[in-house]
């Protein structure tokens, strides 16, 4: 038995499918490294929506309750200090009541009120 030949035989239709099977192959390792940062970019998506949730519904609240504590007895203190103002050491009421000062409490506690609004608008 001699061999003839060392080089494969080959038909012009093997030669083409080859050609296609490689340029789908080529195709195909560029579409998995693309679904690969896909899945990557949702895993991150699952990672931020559940920090959002957690701000919302655990933080906020709890800044918000926070937030209305502090403007209650910002107000208390300042209507403390406008009635202690108002009264001389005896007790007595002054002949005229003294103007209040400062920003107004009460837009303060309108402004976050809205805020809150705003919040569970969402």
């Amino acid at each position: 038995m001699a061999w003839t030949s060392c080089a494969p035989v080959t038909t012009p239709h093997l030669d083409e499918s080859i050609h296609a099977f490689e340029a789908i192959l080529e195709t195909m390792l560029e579409i998995a490294a693309f679904e690969s940062k896909l899945k990557m970019l949702g895993e991150e998506i699952l990672r931020v929506t559940r920090r959002t949730r957690a701000l919302e519904e655990r933080v906020l609240p709890r800044l918000a309750g926070q937030i209305k504590t502090i403007v209650h007895y910002l107000g208390e203190r300042e209507r403390e200090a406008y009635y202690r103002a108002f009264l001389d050491r005896s007790g007595q009421p002054e002949a005229e009541p003294p103007q209040r000062q400062g920003c107004d409490l009460f837009q303060r506690a309108w402004f976050f009120e809205q805020v809150a609004c705003a919040r569970n608008d969402l």
